[in-house]
């Protein structure tokens, strides 16, 4: 299965989460009223529209612009609209619908409204960019809807000049795209206090979040970050995590994602289910864990496997290892993913954006990558010759609801799961390292590392059984999108993936709003056919 089909896989399955939250139908809104993101995703019928005009675009026409999308005439839009746009997934089919009205083909300037509009949210950085914004929309979040309005309001006059029959309706379309555009404008308007207010509700928050981060910056070696994970101590961890991140700036599904994460890394699963990854480190430091309260010397904590990783926007960065955390927040205020020079949208597809972003330079990652192909772990990157884990390599068992696929990634044939941040002393399996392990197969040094560590943990009466269903836990979870590879020959029967939307929303966590298991249930037909 290629890449592409991969992306195209997660792609429908967000685009069919969305249509999961259903919108209410309502009268359109005076423009004087706050907007709801079924006024902004729907067009407004011209209101001197005659339908005797002539038909210059046909349902054919338009669908050739769209090929991905469904047209579909509709007998229940409000009279007042003329277009509807929804996303869908339905029995294993990926599309955008765009509902439209009886006579709304000839209402020209509706229709080319709609285009430009289609035209605008295409031209979006990044798909995924545009699906997390929609689930943030989707709560009614106030700067999600303002960014889709200016992807409504937009100008888009190639389309003007693409087709020839367009020129002698010209000037009366020009006069009828400023008054849709005041209208939009007026939408924004009603929402400008709002997010004002947002933002004015935020700042103090802010404000007493960061000057409790002086003391902290400050705290004790013994409450440093570096030294309570050294010492496996995931709930401090977590309630320091808590206090560097920016909660009261985040929108909905990254908020989610953070508190999530900040959950799972306090009530891990247990060992048994756990799930094998690999990852180069030849360029890694590795961070030695400690021992009755003595941190082990490096040799030693490698040796032992004893030891954790930590991101490269924490190791980077300067100051305490508390301070370091601060670049949560700083990385949260970026200029990226813009839409008319605004820095909203990142604010509203923060999640999306840090996948993309650790696929163009890892260097400034808050997370770190991991694979279930041993020969990825240790290959060379031809792009940029990096060589990632010939002289040195790991094996860890990570909670799979910490790792993450990667749906933004920019590069076609990549596949990679991310977790957050650092890994934790209990989550190593082993390191291999050229230094110390010449002349050893790292593959199969690293699956005898697994074996050991389960024997010890649970015993020979019951290492085979658990061995098992590491195996087959580390299968299913890959499956959807991995052609697997066996971290470890047990001399099992082959084991498949039976339950992909499980796997999906339950293990990779991919960053979206909870929502009821049963309108989710085409999902599993579309990842079983791809």
């Amino acid at each position: 299965m290629t890449m592409k089909m991969h992306l195209i896989t997660i792609f429908a399955i967000l685009l069919f989460l969305t249509s999961c939250a259903q919108l209410k139908e309502r009268t359109p809104a005076s423009f004087e009223l706050r907007p709801t993101l079924e006024d902004v995703m729907s067009i407004s019928a011209t209101e001197k529209s005659n339908e005797s005009d002539t038909q210059i675009f046909s349902s054919a026409q338009i669908k050739s612009l769209f090929k991905e999308y469904q047209l579909i005439e509709s007998t229940t839009l409000n009279k007042n609209t003329a277009y509807k746009i929804e996303f869908e997934l339905k029995e294993g089919v990926n599309r955008i619908k765009v509902f439209y009205a009886k006579g709304a083909l000839k209402d020209l300037e509706a229709t080319m409204h709609m285009i430009t509009f289609l035209k605008n949210l295409d031209s979006t950085p990044g798909r995924y960019t545009l699906l997390e914004m929609y689930f943030n929309a989707l709560q009614d979040d106030p700067i999600a809807l303002d960014n889709f309005l200016k992807l409504k309001g937009k100008k888009n006059e190639s389309l003007f000049y693409s087709q020839p029959k367009l020129k002698e309706k010209y000037e009366n379309y020009q006069e009828e795209l400023a008054r849709r555009y005041s209208e939009t404008l007026d939408q924004r308007n009603a929402l400008k206090e709002e997010i004002k207010k947002l933002a004015k509700e935020r700042s103090p928050l802010e404000k007493t979040r960061k000057d409790l981060l002086f003391e902290l910056d400050k705290a004790i070696p013994d409450e440093q970050l570096k030294n309570i994970i050294a010492r496996n101590d995931r709930k401090a961890a977590a309630d320091l995590l808590k206090k560097y991140l920016p909660f009261e700036t985040m929108a909905h599904v990254e908020k989610q994602f953070w508190n999530d994460y900040l959950e799972i890394i306090q009530n891990p699963l247990p060992l048994e289910d756990r799930i094998f990854a690999y990852r180069g480190i030849n360029e890694d430091i590795v961070y030695s864990a400690q021992v009755n309260g003595v941190e082990l010397d490096r040799e030693l904590a490698i040796k032992e496997n004893k030891a954790f990783l930590m991101s490269p926007i924490l190791v980077k960065n300067q100051g305490s290892w508390n301070r370091r955390l601060r670049s949560l927040g700083t990385m949260n205020k970026k200029f990226i993913g813009t839409i008319e020079g605004s820095d909203e949208v990142a604010q509203s597809a923060r999640i999306t954006t840090m996948f993309a972003n650790h696929s163009k330079d890892p260097m400034g990652s808050p997370f770190l990558s991991f694979t279930p192909d041993f020969k990825i772990a240790t290959k060379a990157d031809g792009m940029m010759a990096t060589d990632f884990g010939s002289k040195r390599v790991s094996a860890f068992l990570i909670d799979p609801r910490l790792l993450q696929y990667n749906y933004a990634t920019i590069h076609d044939e990549e596949i990679e799961f991310l977790t957050n941040l650092f890994t934790f002393p209990d989550e190593l399996v082993g390191i291999w390292d050229i230094n110390y392990h010449q002349g050893e197969d790292p593959k199969s040094f690293l699956d005898q590392k697994l074996k050991q560590l389960i024997d010890d943990k649970f015993g020979e009466k019951k290492n085979l059984e658990v061995l098992k269903k590491i195996y087959r836990n580390t299968r299913a979870f890959y499956a959807p999108v991995f052609d697997f590879v066996s971290p470890i020959d047990l001399g099992a029967e082959e084991v498949k993936a039976t339950d992909p939307l499980k796997i999906y929303l339950d293990r990779v966590k991919l960053p979206l709003p909870k929502i009821p298991l049963n309108c989710n249930q085409a999902i599993g037909p579309f990842l079983k056919n791809n």
